[in-house]
């Protein structure tokens, strides 16, 4: 399936989503049901090696990314230090 077809077919699940995160009035809430709307949709076009999460990314030599809201990894390969 090619995701901009899925997308537009989904775009009425994910137009509503939105709208209900505005139910709530913390915007920290408000963001992590928008990114779990966002997930959702992505889940299926992802093999299962592929994790989706959101959280801080290191590297080997030090280095440290902001807060991402959605994060692909391996999820074989990969360490998560905090799963939620």
């Amino acid at each position: 399936m090619r995701i901009l077809e899925a997308l537009r077919i989904e775009a009425e699940n994910i137009e509503t989503g939105i709208k209900r995160s505005r139910l709530f009035t913390q915007m920290l809430d408000r963001g992590e049901f928008r990114e779990q709307v966002i997930a959702q949709f992505l889940r299926p076009f992802l093999p299962p090696c592929y994790g989706l999460g959101n959280g801080e990314i290191f590297s080997s030599d030090g280095q440290q990314s902001a807060q991402v809201d959605i994060v692909f990894f391996d999820a074989i390969f990969s360490t998560v230090l905090f799963p939620k």
